[in-house]
């Protein structure tokens, strides 16, 4: 007899729906994508994909998102449809962008010393490139 666990995904036994990314969703992995490439940290990847999802509160506590497989998720409470426009996306969104696409690009876990000294160097090249640039 086969149980939930053999027959369901990992995100049907999360409460999760997997769902096409909304345009505010792709505008903002497009665009940490686009400064994580002009800064020459994209460790000769492809941009990922990204999906959305929607999610029940776990214990009151929601996922924004998370990469897997070569994708990115990002929630799709944080990521509203009917905007691309980077100057309307909300911080979280990038945030939560710019973490996953770390992730990909590092293979790198939370909290590891890795994944700190990649966001390290993208925030010490960016701050350079900031100051050349006269602003």
């Amino acid at each position: 007899m086969q149980t939930p666990a053999q027959v369901l995904s990992a995100d049907e036994l999360s409460g999760r729906l997997i769902t096409e990314p909304t345009e505010s969703a792709q505008a903002a992995v497009d665009f940490v994508w686009r400064t994580i490439e002009t800064s020459g940290l994209n460790n000769a990847k492809a941009k990922p994909p990204v999906q959305c999802f929607t999610s029940l509160l776990d214990g009151g506590t929601m996922l924004n998102g998370y990469y897997r497989d070569g994708i990115v998720f990002v929630n799709a409470d944080l990521a509203p449809s009917g905007t691309a426009d980077v100057e309307s996306l909300s911080a979280r969104l990038l945030h939560v962008a710019l973490e996953e696409i770390a992730h990909y690009v590092t293979g790198a876990t939370d909290n590891s010393r890795d994944f700190q000294n990649y966001l390290l160097d993208l925030a010490v090249k960016l701050s350079r490139a900031k100051t050349k640039g006269g602003d």
